[in-house]
């Protein structure tokens, strides 16, 4: 599973010229003991409301976090606690449509179960569906029914078989849209769901995008969104179709514009970002990078599962086990790197010295953790690490050095 942090120290409602690859910024400062005198203040200075949250693609993680490396083998981890702690989840599907994604959407419905059981025991979470359609089509915007099947799925009103089912029938049943490439347009139909007012009242009054839910979007898709801004070096759309449509629907629409509205429509309440794409080039032939969804995914919460590379039962149970990191304070961090000096790490909470218990990487605080609470743990290794391996699907503070421009 891909991570993706921010390219700069742009926010994201300023976020103009460029989104980056990289997995671990430089801290400025070349000594060790500047970097750790550092770690309480340096969390007064993370606007975490609207800086984007690298969550790295690794099950064990316990909260969405931003890594940090310095030049002296040290590195500082920041995690943000839930405002609001929530039993509820809402997790929306937003799926591309065309012929070509059908084996994954089937690939999605087998590995559902692990997707629920991975969820907080107790957890009230709804599922829904919403098909990838630009302006032109009726259902953009819409939670998807195919045929008889409940629109919204209720964790509360049916067992996990059921969920199943009626998964198989939405996502097996799609209808295409031929104005938007077959449906390539996730992030206008998302968009348009949540910012026209008779699309959002319909979904709340079907129990979807509830005021006390954390929410949780899965984009799904084989290809790039029609109103994705792309990489420099990457060819432009020249489907005449698919620029009709990008000339008609996505003047304005950003990835981080998008993530500003999730951000008014939840409130106080976590929202995370995901995605089912083609993440890590090259893509197979036919297949594109999943362009503008790797976006929201670097600008929130959130794992890209890679289709080519990764599994997609167990990419569900990641994203599941996101949705419950983000609904309850956590006090256990598993961090980036073993090897952890422990005369050399501090953990502040809001800025303020915590006390801790280590094991391997593990840091458990055994002091108060409020909610919203701004979590740092500032460390260094006993010996250099092994960064070699720039793979990064299962690591996520590599100093791989890949950073790519984005062309808007």
């Amino acid at each position: 599973m891909t991570s993706f942090t921010k390219y700069g120290g742009m926010t994201a409602l300023a976020l103009a010229v460029a989104v980056g690859f990289q997995n671990c910024s430089q801290v400025a400062g070349d000594s060790e003991s500047s970097f750790l005198a550092s770690s309480t203040s340096y969390s007064s200075d993370v606007n975490l409301g609207v800086e984007a949250i690298a969550l790295k693609g690794k099950s064990s993680d316990k909260n969405p976090h931003k890594c940090v490396k310095t030049k002296d083998n040290c590195f500082s981890e920041t995690f943000k606690q839930p405002v609001k702690a929530t039993r509820a989840v809402d997790v929306l599907f937003v799926v591309q449509t065309s012929a070509s994604l059908a084996a994954e959407r089937q690939a999605i419905v087998a590995g559902i179960n692990n997707f629920i059981t991975s969820l907080p025991e107790g957890a009230n979470f709804n599922i829904a569906v919403m098909l990838s359609h630009g302006s032109l089509s009726a259902l953009s915007g819409k939670l998807y029914r195919a045929a008889a099947e409940p629109i919204v799925l209720k964790s509360t009103e049916l067992s996990a078989g059921q969920i199943q089912t009626y998964l198989d029938m939405k996502l097996n049943n799609v209808e295409m849209d031929p104005a938007a490439g077959g449906g390539e347009e996730g992030l206008f139909s998302l968009y348009h769901g949540i910012t026209t007012p008779a699309l959002l009242t319909e979904s709340q009054s079907l129990g979807f995008f509830r005021p006390d839910a954390a929410l949780g979007v899965v984009f799904v898709a084989d290809r790039r969104d029609i109103c994705a801004m792309v990489p420099v070096g990457v060819g432009a759309e020249t489907d005449p179709g698919k620029l009709a449509a990008r000339i008609r629907d996505c003047e304005g629409l950003t990835a981080a514009g998008l993530t500003n509205r999730l951000a008014l429509l939840k409130g106080t309440m976590p929202v995370a970002v995901s995605g089912i794409i083609y993440a890590d080039a090259p893509a197979p032939a036919g297949k594109e990078i999943g362009y503008g969804y790797t976006d929201m995914i670097a600008l929130n919460p959130g794992v890209a599962i890679d289709i080519a590379n990764d599994d997609i039962d167990e990419g569900l149970a990641s994203i599941a086990e996101l949705s419950g990191q983000q609904m309850e304070i956590q006090k256990e961090f598993i961090l980036d790197y073993t090897g952890i000096d422990p005369k050399r790490i501090i953990v502040t909470v809001n800025g303020v010295g915590a006390m801790f218990v280590l094991e391997g990487n593990k840091v458990t605080i055994t002091s108060a953790v409020p909610a919203g609470a701004v979590v740092v743990i500032s460390y260094c290794l006993q010996s250099k690490p092994n960064t070699n391996s720039c793979h990064h699907r299962m690591h996520k503070c590599h100093d791989c050095g890949k950073q790519r421009k984005y062309r808007h």
